[in-house]
């Protein structure tokens, strides 16, 4: 009996979760947590190292609108696991460290999706914008991925090369969201730091 109703609730997490229903996939997922935690941990850690790019998702504007906010909902419940096992059973680094990533690709979502409303596909500037903010978001969706998967086995052997150039495009959105690129860097800069901590407390 108890495994029926692990498994309609795994099949009704999956429902509310392709039709963006966040607070009800939430809802079910804590009931599923209960009767099988290991089942639980394993779906949100499968959603955030996915950056939330599931397909067939009918994205809702009032519940999930998107995929890197699917994947920071689903880090924030899965932090409420014992950090060390629901982190370090999949990744190398810390919780800490995986919610700096998380954010750092919904910010990159975020900027992208705004600068497509306001443009609506316009000028070559804007393109070339988009194109930069493209491979940030590859960047950000490599720095998910488990580190059981071998650089080789990943899209494009895992490599994201960004030029200073073309950096030098996103003057403009830059300077249009400055507030956003200031916590990003903020992040990035964090991120770094316990990189190196780490790094030195293993030496």
């Amino acid at each position: 009996m108890e495994d029926r109703d692990t498994e309609l609730l795994a099949r009704a997490a999956a429902n509310h979760l392709y039709l963006a229903q966040f607070e009800s996939f939430r809802a079910t997922l804590l009931s599923l947590r209960a009767r099988n935690p290991d089942l639980a941990r394993a779906i949100l850690q499968t959603l955030v190292s996915l950056n939330g790019r599931l397909d067939n998702i009918l994205w809702s504007p009032h519940s999930c609108p998107s995929p890197s906010l699917l994947a920071y909902l689903s880090t924030l419940e899965l932090l409420q696991f014992n950090h060390d096992d629901a982190v370090s059973s999949l990744w190398r680094f810390d919780p800490d460290s995986l919610r700096l990533r998380v954010e750092f690709s919904l910010y990159v979502e975020s900027i992208t999706s705004k600068l497509k409303e306001l443009g609506g596909g316009g000028g070559s500037g804007e393109s070339e914008s988009l194109l930069v903010l493209g491979k940030l978001a590859e960047l950000g969706f490599n720095r998910l991925r488990p580190d059981s998967i071998g650089v080789d086995e990943r899209e494009n052997g895992g490599r994201v090369v960004l030029e200073g150039e073309e950096l030098m495009r996103l003057r403009s959105v830059v300077l249009e969201n400055a507030v956003v690129f200031d916590v990003l860097c903020v992040g990035i800069y964090r991120n770094k730091s316990r990189a190196v901590s780490v790094g030195m407390t293993r030496v």
